[in-house]
């Protein structure tokens, strides 16, 4: 994949924050636009329009009995006081601010009010107004806030949304980007190397894009070297296999023959015998081991009918070890499996077999499936040893040690053969031991919907 530049991510957001502030002035100058085009229409009084007002009827309010609520367009409010303060009429809410604001010298009485005072012969009017922009129309003054306020609001409002406007066009750019890093992680998940890259218009996606081309490319040689190397490590292995299998069948032939005739040697011949025996099972179990991936018979199985099945052949086993057989199954509903039902029964017998076998008297099975189905095996013999705990899994390893002369003595490859069959359907298999007595195995698989 050849590189493009693209647009750098600092670029992006230091064009999202300019835009943020230019959209962000001229919303601001355009509702300044629209409050003073109001105005000069006659929908909105200028925030001066009292005072003038005022002004302009200022002859008619100096006479001893005008009334101001009659004089002026605005509702008046106002207070009549004698020239030693007392307050005569009016509809002053708080009259000894009023006088004393007067009585100061000052004209303002906080919030955005202010007074206006006109001596009327042996009294003095004092009136109050506000210095803020009105609606001509009474109910739009009555119900909406004041135009100042109005127009505060509005432009947050206007700036927040043209911020989530922007912000949100951003984030689909920059996901649609990053979206194809995600189908490479799932692809990366399930071991698929053969995806197509695409060309970003983000420059750290690219310099991502690149790497992971490079990674792409090494992974395909490595695993084509390794599957390679697995082709012909199998091809040695049959041809070994074949080898020996021929001078074995030999050897078991004779031996069966020595072991007709008396004789001093009987109880060696019949020791070679056995050990014979143990190689060819040795022998057989690395064949299905190195054949299994020549023919791959996936499907997707119902869970319950495979351990219905599997506990039928189960429990005739364990009438041949004359062991004792509790199955606890919980498994309900239909739970599903994309796999060989044949290499699982394999795996699950190895772990089975094994329990049974080391079992001094009983073995219990447990099944259940809550989000995982997880598969116990566990048994009252001795348990495993702390070096088996580590080492358990590895291929060949055995606790069997010595010249054992049981034909159930173990090769070391069952367990992990079930290891390598539970991590191909990304499932595990967890040893350990009772704290009273005997092992336990634990064997969890991912289930599909």
């Amino acid at each position: 994949m050849e590189r493009i530049k693209g647009e750098k991510l600092k670029n992006i957001f230091l064009k999202y924050t300019i835009k943020i502030v230019l959209i962000s002035i001229l919303i601001v100058l355009l509702n300044l636009s629209l409050i003073t085009m109001t105005i000069k229409f006659g929908l909105v009084y200028p925030a001066n329009e009292e005072e003038a007002n005022i002004s302009e009827n200022i002859d008619e309010l100096k006479k001893e009995d005008s009334k101001p609520e009659k004089i002026l367009k605005f509702p008046a409010v106002y207070g009549v006081f004698t020239k030693d303060g007392k307050y005569e009429e009016g509809n002053l809410e708080n009259e000894k601010l009023v006088y004393e604001t007067y009585t100061e010298g000052e004209n303002a009485i906080g919030q955005g009010k202010y007074i206006k005072a006109i001596e009327r012969g042996d009294s003095l009017l004092i009136l109050v107004y506000s210095f803020k922009a009105k609606y001509k129309n009474e109910v739009l003054q009555r119900y909406l806030p004041n135009i100042e306020a109005l127009g505060i609001i509005l432009m947050v409002v206007e700036i927040l949304l043209c911020i989530y406007i922007l912000a949100y066009r951003n984030s689909k750019k920059i996901s649609r980007n990053f979206q194809q890093t995600e189908e490479i992680i799932k692809n990366l998940n399930i071991d698929n190397l053969n995806f197509s890259l695409e060309e970003s218009e983000i420059y750290e996606v690219n310099e991502l894009l690149k790497g992971i081309s490079y990674m792409q490319e090494n992974l395909k040689n490595s695993l084509k070297q390794q599957w390679e190397k697995e082709e012909e490590n199998k091809v040695k292995m049959q041809a070994l296999m074949h080898d020996i299998k021929t001078p074995l069948t030999v050897i078991k032939g004779e031996t069966e023959l020595l072991l007709e005739e008396e004789g001093e040697n009987k109880e060696d011949i019949a020791y070679i015998y056995e050990n014979t025996l143990k190689i060819q099972k040795y022998l057989e179990e690395l064949k299905n081991i190195t054949d299994e991936n020549i023919v791959d018979d996936f499907k997707e199985f119902d869970l319950m009918e495979f351990f219905n099945k599997y506990f039928l052949e189960i429990k005739k086993l364990s009438k041949y070890y004359n062991k004792k057989l509790i199955i606890e199954n919980d498994l309900n509903g239909k739970k599903y499996l994309n796999y060989s039902e044949e290499r699982l029964k394999r795996a699950l017998n190895n772990v089975v077999v094994n329990a049974l076998e080391r079992a001094e008297n009983t073995v219990v099975l447990k099944l259940n499936a809550e989000g995982k189905l997880i598969f116990t095996i566990l048994d009252d013999g001795k348990g495993f040893s702390e070096e088996a705990l580590v080492r358990g899994k590895e291929i060949f390893y055995t606790e069997d040690k010595g010249r054992n002369k049981n034909t159930n003595s173990h090769s070391g490859i069952g367990l992990y053969y079930s290891n390598k069959v539970l991590k191909e359907i990304s499932g595990e298999i967890i040893i350990g031991n009772n704290r009273n007595k005997g092992a336990i195995v634990n064997i969890i698989i991912p289930l599909n919907a």
